[in-house]
């Protein structure tokens, strides 16, 4: 999240962000989003996302509102820190029936995406936000969640009738544990999608893969809002959350490091759009990692030229380029090397 949202305060539930208090409410404008809310049959809403039925489920697995009135809200929906992720979380829940009615944000940053992206929402204290709610995201940093989490329990805030649910990759149930002491139903569900906090964003959760961490009739109902939102589930056990996490870390943060590095590298020589010039071949070079893994790396390491990739260090460390970019191709040649189980010598 780029704001700390929902960071508590001295006394464990709000930040000195000077919203009105527990019974007080400010109003976003109210008009309504550019998207429609899609039919309940799976149809696509006017800005042409997927519906709520457009991703089939496993055998078992129902909508939250089968037998329920059409048209009528489902859940009522409070989003605790506007970040990127949780706007674009909450913005899908109502388009496939549930109503966002409160939003808690404290940065103007993240008020003006909660207005633009929620403009129904009222803007309320977290302990007020709870009380008006069936269903709190809790969408603050992951060293956050936790202390968030305990002050709202106790203030009262969060009881057995809630759902509790956070968007963490790294957490799953533990940190929300003052929640289920309170009897109330909590799950985590973290989507691996980079998301920006607008409008475009719901459609990269058309078959996003989420991972889910839940118990028991929790975990059924995370699994239905995933798929209602056209996202697919997939449980995470508790003890893997960090490492399931690093994971997609890996892959997506340090790739984009990576690509800058080499951005900065052919723009220091003079090339003309270095990111259109590099798109073909990191677009291909990722297609072919996911279907064939190792068995895709193509370059000097797997012709065995160890003498190139010690010129490519040199002409790095010569280039005037930040000492770091030298650092990481060394770093990374030495694990590609590893995995091909190539002598690279002394680098």
């Amino acid at each position: 999240m780029g704001e700390h949202d929902g960071l508590p305060g001295r006394d464990g539930v709000s930040g000195a962000d000077g919203l009105p208090g527990r019974d007080g409410a400010s109003r976003f404008d109210g008009r309504p989003g550019p998207d429609g809310v899609p039919g309940r049959d799976g149809a696509s809403g006017s800005d042409g996302l997927p519906g709520p039925d457009a991703v089939p489920r496993p055998e078992g697995v129902t909508r939250l509102d089968d037998g329920a009135s059409a048209g009528s809200p489902r859940l009522r929906v409070g989003l605790i820190g506007a970040g990127r992720a949780g706007t674009v979380i909450a913005r899908a829940l109502e388009r496939v029936g549930h109503n966002c009615v409160a939003v808690h944000a404290v940065s103007e940053a993240s008020r003006s995406r909660a207005a633009r992206m929620l403009p129904s929402a009222d803007l309320l204290d977290p302990v007020a936000l709870c009380r008006a709610v069936d269903l709190v995201i809790v969408a603050v940093p992951d060293d956050a969640i936790g202390p968030v989490v305990n002050g709202l329990v106790a203030a009262g805030g969060i009881t057995s009738r809630l759902l509790v649910m956070h968007l963490s990759g790294r957490h799953g149930t533990g940190v929300l544990h003052a929640a289920a002491d309170a009897g109330a139903t909590v799950f985590a569900a973290h989507p691996a999608m980079t998301l920006h906090g607008r409008t475009e964003d719901v459609f990269r959760l058309a078959e996003c893969p989420f991972g889910v961490t839940a118990d028991g009739d929790a975990l059924t109902i995370a699994m239905a809002l995933v798929y209602e939102i056209g996202g697919v589930p997939s449980v995470i056990a508790e003890a893997d959350r960090v490492l399931y996490h690093a994971a997609l870390a890996h892959a997506s943060n340090h790739s984009v490091t990576l690509i800058a590095q080499s951005m900065e590298m052919l723009d220091r020589i003079g090339v003309d759009d270095p990111g259109r010039y590099l798109g073909p071949l990191v677009a291909a070079t990722v297609e072919r990692v996911l279907h064939e893994g190792d068995a895709a790396l193509t370059g000097p390491i797997a012709r065995g030229d160890v003498g190139t990739v010690h010129a490519h260090i040199d002409a790095i460390e010569t280039s005037g380029l930040p000492e770091s970019t030298a650092a990481t191709y060394r770093a990374m040649a030495r694990a590609t090397a590893a995995r091909h189980k190539m002598d690279l010598g002394e680098l």
